[in-house]
């Protein structure tokens, strides 16, 4: 079960997302799509990216704010992924490992500080789009057969997020 979570917008990587969810329906490989957000701005003159998304078979969900649907998100989920082409430190991250969510993000701003690469959730380096999606869709195909590698991964984000604090992650 993957999940996304945030605008459908250039920033985030939406064209990205659309790529690897077409990929992997294109390669068959057996995975549960929830995608959470809606389009910064009306389509206008094309498809929004909601109908794209419903087009190719994939849920599509209105965006959550309440701590409780979060967590409920978070919690369904396996994998969140972040195909973002840029980040400061996303809290999205830190929210999906609490939960045993194994986070894959575009190795960008602070994402690296936040994911210790293969230990508690997998990096993807930011290069050229094609090599971005290619990333993406090797570490969802491995994940979707590798279960004990699933697990480990998600095991070691919770215990990653279990001795964290506020007070402790804003000292200087």
């Amino acid at each position: 079960r993957v999940m996304f979570l945030g605008r459908f917008d250039a920033q985030k990587g939406i064209e990205r997302l659309y790529a690897v969810v077409r990929e992997l329906r294109h390669r068959s490989v057996e995975i549960d799509w929830r995608i959470v957000g809606r389009d910064v701005l009306d389509a206008g003159a094309g498809q929004s990216w909601q109908e794209k998304f419903r087009a190719v078979g994939t849920t599509v969900l209105p965006p959550l704010y309440s701590g409780a649907e979060l967590t409920r998100a978070f919690g369904w989920a396996d994998v969140v992924v972040l195909p973002s082409r840029w980040e400061g430190a996303p809290l999205t991250i830190l929210e999906a490992q609490r939960l045993g969510c194994v986070p894959i993000a575009t190795d960008v701003g602070a994402v690296g500080e936040l994911i210790t690469d293969g230990a508690d959730g997998l990096l993807v380096e930011a290069g050229g789009e094609g090599g971005i999606v290619e990333q993406f869709v090797a570490h969802l195909t491995r994940l979707a057969g590798d279960r004990e590698q699933l697990s480990r991964l998600s095991e070691a984000g919770i215990s990653r997020l279990a001795g964290q604090n506020w007070s402790r992650s804003a000292e200087p």
